[in-house]
């Protein structure tokens, strides 16, 4: 699962630029993991000694930047997305060239015979053409980037409470609330709405991953004095983050319901639900066209199953 991160607002960016920054900006905000707590956990019993909470997040960081995209070993998997004007089937292969992606559904229905040969076309004309697949890596590459800066954020902008441990499917986690830290300075736009979220995080005890973040904005957030764009209070981010095969993480799942107004007039409404699901390693080494093979061999619609390798063409 991938994310647009947002340029930076400039006085000069048109207004669907405005409308996009404003709410990839309020996505940014969660990019770690997360169901609901009523949907993933239990309580669990009490630690026998109590935990540093601000160290723990700290170390937490550490851990994600260490082992993030491009330093573990790539996946493919299927990936559900609905927003309010799509919903979305596909295959992702991730490989050192960028994702591959390969449509399975659309609007509830899957492919006839005529659309895979639509989907087919596709996946043929990007095997010849390098230079979009580089365009698409290259986007890829800045998304992390910008991920990353967030995650070295969170140790800084928000004061940590213990509020005990919680059992979810992977194991224990220690589950901290946050505020905004008194007198934290965000560096940009992408980190500004951190001053008006609150929220939840939980993190793996065993394996001290980011397991779940949810987060509220308790109040409007104004770009510009409110003239570039506003976010507005009640919007809602819930990120999970899971263990896809062993001692692999990934985003697992993404919730984002937000609300704003882009140059005053122009409304921003973001509703986003993907899930990502049937992970399986992909092989070690190899290019985009290898996965763009082994993806039309098999239609795009069979995966082996968890934790086994898809074999790809040695051209």
């Amino acid at each position: 699962m991938k994310f647009a991160f947002p340029a930076r607002l400039h006085y000069k960016t048109d207004v669907r630029s405005y409308r996009d920054s404003l709410a990839i900006s309020a996505i940014l905000l969660a990019l770690m993991a997360g169901r609901t707590p009523a949907q993933t956990a239990s309580s669990s019993p009490q630690r026998k000694e109590p935990i540093q909470p601000q160290r723990l997040v700290s170390a937490a960081v550490t851990e994600e930047l260490k082992q993030g995209y491009g330093r573990r070993p790539y996946l493919v998997y299927r990936l559900d997305k609905q927003t309010a004007h799509l919903n979305r089937v596909q295959t992702l292969y991730e490989t050192q060239d960028g994702d591959v992606a390969c449509r399975l559904a659309a609007d509830g229905r899957a492919l006839t015979g005529a659309d895979w040969q639509v989907e087919e076309a596709r996946l043929l004309r990007l095997r010849e053409q390098p230079a979009l697949q580089k365009h698409r890596q290259r986007r890829e590459l800045d998304d992390v980037r910008h991920f990353e800066k967030f995650l070295r954020a969170l140790p800084d902008a928000f004061d940590y409470t213990d509020a005990g441990r919680v059992q979810t499917a992977a194991g224990e986690a220690e589950r901290l609330t946050f505020t905004p830290r008194r007198g934290y300075q965000p560096s940009d736009y992408e980190t500004r709405l951190l001053r008006s979220m609150h929220g939840e995080i939980w993190i793996d005890a065993r394996q001290q991953r980011i397991a779940y973040f949810s987060g509220e904005l308790f109040q409007n957030v104004d770009f510009g004095w409110g003239i570039l764009g506003t976010i507005q209070k009640g919007g809602t981010l819930r990120i999970q983050q899971a263990e896809a095969v062993p001692g692999v993480w990934t985003l697992s799942e993404l919730k984002v319901d937000i609300t704003g107004r882009a140059l005053l007039v122009e409304k921003v409404q973001e509703h986003i639900h993907e899930r990502e699901t049937g992970y399986a390693l992909a092989a070690p080494v190899q290019s985009y066209t290898q996965a763009i093979d082994a993806l039309l061999r098999t239609r795009c619609e069979t995966l082996p199953a968890p934790a086994r390798s898809i074999p790809v063409s040695s051209h």
